[in-house]
């Protein structure tokens, strides 16, 4: 059976799991989850193996925790980050030559980025949209954080097949699972232990929003910043995409999410749907 093997690396813990692929669909064969802690485990007191360890960031011990709990160290990985170092932006421009095109969108990018450009790595999805108007979903990530990342990754052995935000993995999943049906506008909102909220929304696959923000942890005021946060995003989405309406969200992370989906499917009243992934 085909295998897959996945780190997030989150501000607070990194999360570990390994998923094998059969007849009945991808299973998940080992899972944990590591804080990153500098007393989260002991290391060994003399030897090669403590020279190594005191060289590494306390991500990269977290990550050699989580991956020999799940019995894959050294393993070829895809590895997701916190959306918070990622930016997403979506806008339109004039069609360009092909040729012209991935300078062209660099140079628009930097309207919407909100750091330099030339200090990042970027990709981006483009399609022509209406005549002559360019759609573009453009995602950035400092370089310093990337080589960070990848650093941690290598120092305890992995072979990284590809780093991405964590919405893209989590739709990955949900995909896989065959859990979008048919809605043709969707979002994915994942909770974080930090606090953090990311809100992403989609349609027929292009991603038009993905933004974040930050609870308190004082709940009944977070359920009300949260509602006002996620209603404003969706009308948001809306008007981004000419009268889209988002047709499903799915709730993904840190915390009580069967309670979250309760209290939003009320608020609601009931005319958008919620979803957890089981």
């Amino acid at each position: 059976m085909a295998k897959g093997v996945g780190v997030y690396i989150g501000k607070n813990e990194i999360v570990a799991v390994s998923v094998v692929h059969s007849i009945k669909g991808p299973q998940v064969k080992g899972y944990a989850i590591e804080p990153i802690n500098p007393e989260a485990a002991p290391e060994p007191a003399v030897g090669k193996a403590a020279h190594k360890l005191k060289k590494m960031s306390l991500e990269a011990k977290a990550i050699s925790r989580a991956l020999e709990k799940i019995k894959e160290p050294g393993a070829f990985v895809t590895a997701a980050i916190s959306p918070s170092q990622v930016v997403t932006r979506h806008f339109i421009m004039p069609v360009v030559p092909k040729r012209e095109e991935s300078e062209a969108v660099r140079f628009e990018a930097n309207r919407y980025i909100p750091f330099k450009i030339a200090d990042s790595v970027m990709s981006y999805r483009a399609h022509v949209a209406h005549k002559n108007v360019l759609s573009v979903t453009a995602t950035a990530l400092k370089k310093d954080i990337l080589q960070q990342t990848l650093s941690d990754l290598r120092a305890v052995s992995c072979k990284v097949l590809m780093i991405e935000p964590a919405y893209v993995a989590v739709a990955r999943a949900f995909a896989s699972m065959n859990l979008f049906q048919k809605a043709k506008t969707s979002g994915i909102v994942i909770l974080q232990s930090d606090g953090n909220v990311n809100l992403t929304f989609a349609s027929k696959g292009v991603v038009y929003l993905s933004r974040d923000f930050l609870l308190a942890g004082t709940g009944e005021e977070d359920k009300k910043h949260f509602f006002n946060e996620l209603k404003a995003s969706l009308d948001y989405f809306y008007k981004l995409t000419g009268g889209e309406a988002v047709q499903q969200v799915f709730m993904a992370g840190h915390g009580d999410l069967k309670l979250w989906v309760e209290y939003f499917e009320q608020a609601f009243n009931y005319s958008l749907r919620f979803d957890i992934a089981k």
